[in-house]
């Protein structure tokens, strides 16, 4: 993982796409796309939970919902009060 981190750092790559880390978008507060997601873990409206590589993202709000969903990206609408990297 080293070697890939330097690699990174020296040929100036994203991160999200060499290491798979997540790249978080929030627009306003009312949606946020999640890519490099690793999968669901909560679902309700007004609790989201997602698995990352490097830490858990929990997402606070009210009338929550999943807009769209793939293999590594997700995005969520509904009234975003907070976020939480844990």
């Amino acid at each position: 993982m080293r070697i890939n981190k330097k690699i990174t750092s020296m040929l100036d790559l994203p991160k999200e796409v060499t290491l798979d880390y997540p790249k978080i978008t929030i627009i306003g507060d009312e949606s946020i796309v999640v890519e490099n997601h690793k999968g669901l873990i909560e679902l309700s409206q007004t609790v989201i939970r997602l698995n990352t590589k490097i830490f858990i993202l929990k997402i606070c709000g009210e009338n929550l919902d999943i807009k769209s969903i793939s293999e590594d990206e997700i995005e969520i609408v509904g009234r975003i009060t907070g976020t939480i990297m844990s």
